[in-house]
Order: C-alpha cells, then sequence, then structure tokens
C-alpha cells in the first residue's frame, strides 16, 4: 500500500531563462562574512571575500533569500512556517507549491508524513554568486558607529567593513521552464461523472493529479513577480543594516536570453523587445525619487576597466516591467512546444479549457 501512495514526480524541461546584469552599489554594502575584531581598534564585522581572489562579493544565498522575502510580502502570502528565528510562507505539498506563484520559483520544504502526499518541490530558479564586474580596483570602506547606553551615555564604538558606492557586481539568474506532473497519495474524487451505470448509479472520477505546464499568462506572472522582487530589492536594500542607510542598490539587466535545445540555442529577447534603442538611450538612469545618488560620481573613481564602461548597454527594471507582456509573449515564441503535460494550475484558468 505504501508502494501505491509515492508515485513519480515528472519534470520536463523545456529551456531556460537567463537574466544577466549588474548590481552596482549606491550606499556601503555589508554581508557579513564574520566577526574578526579580537583587538582594540579591530575590525567587528568584516564583508565576506571570495577564499581564492580576496574580492568581496555577493552571495548567491544572500540574494535569493532576499527576493523570497519580497515576493512574500509583495504578493501578501501567510507565514506559517516556522523556521528560527522567525517565520515564512512555505507550501507543505507539491500539488499547491505548483499554484503559488512564490515557491514555483524558490521552492518548498514539506513537513510531515510522506506517504500523506507531502513532499518538497525544489525550486526553478537559481541565483548565482555576484562575482566583482571585471577590471575595478576596490578600496574598502571601514564605518565607524557607536552604541549608547540609554543609562549611562557609556558609548561601545565599534567598526565596519563596507563595500563602499560605485563598485559593481555581475548578476546572473537562470529560471528553468519545466511542465511537471505528480500523482502522489490515493487519487481524491473529485464531481460526478456524466456517465451514469446500467443501474442509474453515479461513478466518481479522480481527479487530475498536480501538474504544471507554462503557458504565456503563467510565464507573464511569474516573470513580472521575479522582476517586481528586483524591483524592491533597490527599494529595501541588500545585505544587513538597511534601515542604517546601507545596502541601497541598483539593479540592471543587459541580457535576457532564452536558452534551448539542451543549451545550444540562445536568442537575446531583449534585442527584439527594444530593437531602435541605441545604448545611450537604454542606459539604466536613476527613478523617480532616488536622484543621482553617491554611487554615480563615486562610481567613477572606483570602479576602473570593462565594469565602469559595461553600464552603458544596461535595462533598468522599470523598463521591464513595462514591456512585461511583449517580454512575455517573446519567450513562449521561442520556447519549444509543451509536449507532455497540458493540467495548469489555478491561476491560468483550467476550468476555461475544458
Amino acid at each position: 500500500m505504501a508502494e501505491e501512495k509515492k508515485k513519480p514526480f515528472v519534470r520536463h524541461l523545456r529551456g531556460y531563462i537567463e537574466f544577466t546584469g549588474h548590481i552596482t552599489c549606491r550606499t556601503g554594502l555589508l554581508i557579513g562574512g564574520g566577526d574578526v575584531g579580537l583587538e582594540i581598534g579591530g575590525i567587528d564585522k568584516s564583508v565576506i571575500r571570495d577564499p581564492v581572489s580576496g574580492d568581496p562579493y555577493i552571495p548567491g544565498t544572500s540574494l535569493k533569500g532576499k527576493l523570497r522575502a519580497l515576493v512574500e510580502k509583495d504578493r501578501g502570502l501567510p507565514s506559517e512556517r516556522s523556521i528560527e528565528p522567525g517565520y515564512r510562507h512555505e507550501c507543505n505539498d507539491i500539488g499547491a507549491a505548483l499554484q503559488c506563484c512564490q515557491c514555483r520559483l524558490f521552492g518548498s520544504t514539506a513537513e510531515g508524513d510522506e506517504t500523506k502526499g507531502n513532499r518538497n518541490f525544489p525550486g526553478t530558479l537559481l541565483v548565482r554568486d555576484s562575482l566583482l564586474e571585471t577590471g575595478q580596483q576596490v578600496h574598502m570602506e571601514y564605518k565607524m558607529e557607536n552604541t549608547l547606553d540609554r543609562l549611562t551615555a557609556a558609548a561601545t564604538p565599534r567598526t565596519f567593513e563596507r563595500v563602499p558606492p560605485g563598485v559593481i557586481f555581475k548578476l546572473n539568474v537562470l529560471w528553468r521552464i519545466e511542465e511537471v506532473s505528480c500523482a502522489l497519495g490515493q487519487p481524491e474524487t473529485g464531481g460526478s461523472s456524466a456517465v451514469e451505470g446500467a443501474e442509474g448509479a453515479t461513478t466518481r472520477t479522480p481527479r487530475q493529479p498536480p501538474s504544471l505546464s507554462y503557458k504565456t499568462e503563467l510565464l507573464r506572472n511569474d516573470l513580472e513577480t521575479l522582476l517586481r522582487a528586483l524591483r524592491l530589492l533597490e527599494w529595501e536594500g541588500l545585505g544587513s543594516s538597511t534601515s542604517r542607510g546601507y545596502g541601497r542598490v541598483d539593479i540592471s539587466i543587459s541580457k535576457l536570453n532564452v536558452i534551448t535545445e539542451g543549451g545550444s540555442k540562445t536568442e537575446d529577447v531583449l534585442r527584439e523587445v527594444f530593437p531602435h534603442q541605441s545604448p545611450r538611450e537604454s542606459t539604466d538612469m536613476p527613478s523617480e525619487g532616488q536622484g543621482t545618488g553617491a554611487g554615480s560620481s563615486q562610481g567613477s573613481e572606483r570602479a576602473t576597466g570593462e565594469g565602469a564602461t559595461a553600464s552603458t548597454e544596461k535595462r533598468s527594471i522599470p523598463q521591464l516591467l513595462a514591456q512585461v507582456d511583449k517580454l512575455a509573449d517573446k519567450i513562449a515564441e521561442k520556447l519549444p512546444a509543451g509536449q507532455v503535460f497540458a493540467d495548469t494550475p489555478k491561476e491560468t484558468s483550467p476550468a476555461s479549457e475544458s
């Protein structure tokens, strides 16, 4: 009986969508690599660095975790799963994950008994470490701060190491587009069948197993979800101490590739959606309410080489959000047609297709 309750979980890869771009620091960035201050005047917290080159970088775990949290808040999802020291949203089975805009992208970890259908759903979003843009010479910033005792006014000085404004990191996010079918546990019964038995008794038809097929509307919804999260990241910041001015960043995309045929075919849809824009016209300009910021002027002093000139080919996140319908259409055109499964989550109104 236990053998029947654990049915296959099938994923059929249709292609990838690759976001390539840059993350530019507008204020000092601190993603801690540990507390290292052991002597008076030492650094209390340093930034994380590549163990080989010694350059600072943004871990994919930090970036993906922040994006997941922003999607949860943006979409108003309930934070019901207890993870020390807090809570977050996470679906408890594959069927629910396939109908959740967050868990489809970022994945979910099930709680409870697998024999009841609770199984993990690996996410479709791969967020790479953001390494330092080529050709930059980074001079780290050391920021002095004090904490004050509210009763005695005694000061406790501390020193934080930060990545200075203007430094540029490479952004690379890979989104798997796939079809999913799973039959978990015993089939639940659906509505009565239209066919009656010999004695007039109606039979109950089994509900279809949960499945996913990326059609244009669902593709558009998830693309918008991801772009909105990147836009919110610009507003809220990245790393620690964002409430105290740390971690403001600008994010821009230079390529949006659709990768098919086992990785042998790559097409950049940005060239088709923005065909008449010269590099100067598509420069990532400051968004409303942001101004030019310190990062713009200081970046030219701290970042040299390819990283300093790459910004002329970038598209801002607001530009992509304004063209999200066209982007989704172009991506759908380039992906191979679905081959295996036809059912879609509730967001795509499968009832209208039956």
